[in-house]
């Protein structure tokens, strides 16, 4: 099934949309790009949430 980058780019608003999804980046792994930096963001929050609760218990 090959479908349109107009589709694609559709499902992912919709998804957005539908709060099923937070972000939506085009399939770039380049390091440096922008799904790059969302995934090390959303690690880094991650671990900071991890570090708080240690402090607190």
């Amino acid at each position: 099934m090959n479908r349109s980058i107009v589709a694609l780019m559709y499902d992912a608003e919709w998804l957005i949309r539908e709060n099923r999804a937070n972000f939506a980046f085009r399939a770039d792994y380049n390091k440096g790009r922008p799904l790059e930096k969302a995934v090390m963001a959303i690690i880094d929050s991650i671990a900071a949430t991890e570090r708080l609760k240690a402090m607190e218990g």
